[in-house]
Formats: structure tokens, sequence, C-alpha cells
């Protein structure tokens, strides 16, 4: 059985063909892109809302640490946002973080990486 595609593995499939790249995008990928930047904003709100942040591997488990999807727009402004987050939390606060939140195999240093990092540097 095949497995279905993703709107964006859709999407990326579909500019990849030479048959189809000069073809209008299909509606079922606007449509359901629409819905997940719509649930995507939806929780993002919320989390701002509720004053704390959990890991971006929680927000989108479906986007690798590599993903485009943390390097432009809305995830890379999540990014930015949860690194001075992390920057802001003092030593012990930061352990607590840790304890809390173990740093997901895939993401491995990215805790690290997050406290160093420098927004514009």
């Amino acid at each position: 059985m095949k497995k279905k595609l993703s709107p964006i593995e859709a999407l990326g499939a579909h500019v990849r063909n030479p048959e189809t790249r000069e073809q209008p995008i299909p509606e079922w990928i606007k449509e359901e892109g629409r819905a997940i930047a719509k649930e995507y904003k939806r929780k993002r709100e919320e989390r701002l809302q509720a004053g704390g942040y959990e890991p971006p591997w929680t927000w989108e488990p479906y986007y690798p640490r590599e993903s485009m999807m943390w390097r432009m727009g809305g995830g890379e402004d999540d990014i930015s946002e949860f690194c001075e987050f992390l920057r802001r939390l003092s030593e012990q606060e930061y352990q607590d973080y840790l304890a809390k939140y173990p740093e997901h195999p895939e993401w491995d240093g990215f805790y690290e990486m997050a406290r160093a990092w420098k927004q514009g540097g």
C-alpha cells in the first residue's frame, strides 16, 4: 500500500515532475496546505498565550530539524523566539527544563546551539 503524501511532499513532487510542473497546483494540496497553516497559527498563539515553550519537535513532529519549515517564515520566527526563551533561563531553570523536556535524538545539540544563539549574529 502506497503512503499518502503530505501536501508539502506532494507539492515538491508536483514541481519536480517535468510532466506536472507547468500545471496548476492541485486544489487538494492548496486546501490541505491552508488547513495546516491555520492549525499551525492556532497552536502558536496558544503557546504564546500560555507563556511557556515546549521544544520545537513537540510543535510540529513531522518536520525534522533540517526542514525548511524551521528556516523560513513562521517556523523561523518560532525557533528565534524559542532560542531567546532558552537564553533567558537561569542555569537552574535551564537544568529543570532539560529534565522536563529531554532533547530529542534527531535534534541532538539543539539546546546548546539555542543557548549560544544570538539574534542577528
